[in-house]
């Protein structure tokens, strides 16, 4: 009985330690792709196309709720770089609401 409470234990040790690195894995690339997608707004901004325009906003909005808690609840990201990026684009998106918010008011 105790040997297999001990194998369910080692089994679930490391199914966790695979799913943390999938985890880390999985919150490299979001930001990078948000990264990525924010150029990709500034882009469409500057040339003024409507559409890519709401599109990356929307994409904008989906990885950052997937980022959330690396973006503003202060959790650090995998390494140094990544974990710039995150509070860079953290402010973006704080920047971009305000923006938007204003903009909407002023209309």
């Amino acid at each position: 009985m105790e040997n297999s409470q001990l194998s369910k234990g080692r089994e679930q040790g490391r199914s966790n330690i695979r799913n943390e690195r999938w985890m880390k894995m999985f919150q490299s690339v979001t930001l990078v792709f948000l990264a990525l997608f924010w150029i990709g707004y500034a882009v469409s901004y500057y040339r003024g196309i409507e559409n890519n325009i709401s599109t990356y906003g929307i994409l904008i909005m989906i990885f950052s709720l997937l980022n959330q808690e690396v973006l503003f609840k202060g959790e650090k990201a995998q390494n140094r770089v990544l974990d710039i990026l995150a509070k860079a684009e953290g402010i973006l998106l704080c920047v971009w609401a305000v923006i938007t918010i204003v903009q909407l008011i002023l209309k």
